[in-house]
């Protein structure tokens, strides 16, 4: 998140919003969803250069050129959905309240006010650290669970900061 303020205006039905930050989760929060399906889908390319006899003993004559293309467009299909669901999450912060948007074709929209938000927890993974990246979940009053969990953006401690500010403003 960005050290200073920036005001990012929108227009919906004729009133104006404005927004302190709009953020996107973070290309490295999606590193684990890329990297190891995309391991898997180039594993028989992997092992056929390795061990090249290993397809022809049990009766499956492909190439391993083949093979590499399948993989790389599995792995390339992939990256594609990722993008998608990783541009698909917005997360809005205004000084009273704060939006989190999810989806392309059905969108859900959750509003909460930053007065009402009893909890924040910020988890984070070795992983998660390396990268400047954690888990936030909220929870308000009148909940029993978290109702927004927030994965893979970036400095999440400021997220916290900024709704830990805001927080204490409005009291």
């Amino acid at each position: 998140m960005a050290k200073t303020s920036m005001t990012v205006t929108k227009s919906e039905g004729g009133e104006s919003l404005e927004y302190d930050f709009i953020l996107s989760p973070s290309v490295a929060g999606f590193l684990f969803p890329l990297v190891v399906p995309s391991l898997v889908f180039l594993a028989p390319f992997i092992l056929v250069s390795f061990f090249p006899n290993m397809l022809t003993s049990i009766g499956i004559n492909v190439s391993k050129w083949t093979l590499l293309l399948g993989g790389l467009l599995l792995t390339a299909i992939n990256i594609g959905i990722q993008e998608i669901r990783r541009r698909s999450k917005k997360l809005k912060l205004h000084i009273d309240y704060l939006v989190f948007s999810e989806g392309i074709f059905f969108t859900s929209m959750q509003k909460v006010f930053i007065q009402d938000i009893m909890t924040t927890e910020l988890t984070k993974s070795v992983w998660e650290r390396i990268l400047n990246l954690g888990t936030i979940r909220i929870a308000t009053a009148g909940t029993d669970g978290y109702e927004i969990e927030l994965k893979g953006y970036s400095d999440p401690d400021e997220i916290v900061k900024y709704i830990a500010v805001h927080r204490k403003e409005g009291e």
